[in-house]
């Protein structure tokens, strides 16, 4: 697939799974930051803990319905400022945490 419609594809994706429950982080007063794409890397924001698990469902329910699969190998989570430690789900496999970012 060529970079520009996977782009498209990723594009389309996250506003299928956001179009019912934002739940970025504040970004101005008005709007909120949902997630940032790098290349072929996507980093999913919250600002509460239980909407996690509900944003990781939708996005791979939404990349499914494109032919595409979300690699848990290469899937981290990161927490700050939180006590919950209930873990994160994908394809019934539990992504390793971490602690910082490159």
């Amino acid at each position: 697939m060529s970079g520009f419609l996977f782009v498209l594809a990723i594009d389309y994706g996250m506003k299928q799974t956001i179009k019912d429950h934002e739940s970025g982080i504040r970004w101005k007063f008005t709007t909120k930051l949902e997630d940032l794409d790098f290349a072929d890397h996507l980093a999913l924001l919250f600002s509460k803990f239980q909407r996690i698990q509900l944003k990781t469902d939708k996005l791979q329910e939404n990349a499914n319905k494109m032919g595409l699969k979300i690699n848990t190998y290469n899937t981290k989570v990161m927490c700050m400022n939180t006590t919950n430690n209930n873990p994160v789900k994908l394809n019934e496999k539990e992504p390793g945490d971490i602690d910082t970012i490159t």
